[in-house]
């Protein structure tokens, strides 16, 4: 089941979604060019002749990309002129959020001012008044992370005792990784990850074709995995929480060398990656 979710979902994680809007409207007068709709943001600013035709509410309407602070404004203006309304008032910013979603979201009343003679305001100047900056992370991150981890499946019990004694050196070897991720916005992203992980062992061995020829057995395993994969992060001060999964091709690879004689063993398939770490920025683009 899980892997049917990931086939639909990426491929619209990849793709731009505007943000859903929905709009309750009580009385409406000619439409009105979105631009000429002044923005207010606090309730004491409204003039008194001002009069209530509705309510405008624009949110996440599930993997929506294209939802920073300026575009959720121009959505919530265009909405408002559609009805005639020349002036809007945010009753609610939803900024976003690590655990519920990634989008500004705003609900506004839309008004009808008469007599309205304030300069229109522009986008710039909408930002400033209304939020903090729509981006604060840089747009593309990429990484290079080295350590040492361990493989957790179970040792087959059919395996003799010196077989698993030498499985059980390469339980546990160096891995490795190499990442690049574009973020739609300060949350969200695609990227690509290249995992690796290497160990080896050294045992007592033979030829299984010709058992008298015996020694030293050297033996390399290599897994790697390489895929598309849905990034996402959040901020808290210099610390910056970040994960991502995806599905891709997993190749493992087995060498064996024993005097002059070697072999290998091959296999692939499909798999899915989680991960979840932590960058301490040390700078404006890097950590």
């Amino acid at each position: 089941m899980k892997k049917v979710f990931f086939y639909l979902a990426l491929p619209a994680l990849a793709s731009s979604c505007a943000p859903a809007v929905r709009a309750a409207v009580l009385k409406s007068y000619p439409a009105v060019v979105p631009d000429s709709v002044v923005v207010y943001s606090k309730s004491h600013e409204v003039p008194a002749t001002s009069e209530a035709l509705g309510s405008v509410r624009v949110y996440d309407g599930g993997f929506t990309t294209q939802c920073d602070s300026l575009t959720v404004v121009n959505h919530v203006k265009l909405e408002v002129g559609k009805i005639g309304g020349n002036a809007a008032l945010i009753t609610e910013h939803k900024l976003p959020s690590f655990w519920t979603s990634t989008c500004h979201q705003m609900t506004a009343t839309a008004l009808r001012v008469n007599g309205l003679n304030t300069p229109m305001l522009d986008s710039a100047a909408v930002g400033q008044l209304l939020l903090k900056p729509a981006r604060t992370q840089p747009r593309a991150r990429f990484a290079a992370n080295i350590g040492y981890g361990w493989r957790l499946a179970k040792i087959s019990p059919s395996l003799t005792a010196d077989a698993r004694k030498d499985l059980e050196q390469r339980m546990s070897g160096m891995v490795w990784e190499f990442s690049a991720a574009y973020f739609f916005n300060d949350a969200m992203g695609i990227g690509v990850d290249y995992n690796g992980y290497g160990s080896t062992s050294n045992s007592q061995g033979y030829l299984t074709n010709a058992p008298h020829i015996t020694g030293s057995m050297h033996t390399s395993d290599m897994i790697t995995y390489i895929g598309p994969a849905w990034v996402f992060r959040s901020a808290y001060g210099k610390w910056i929480l970040e994960g991502s999964m995806g599905i891709g091709y997993v190749g493992f690879t087995e060498k064996m060398t024993l005097r002059q004689y070697s072999g290998d063993a091959k296999g692939s398939t499909v798999g899915m990656k989680f991960s979840l770490g932590a960058d301490y920025k040390l700078h404006e683009n890097l950590a």
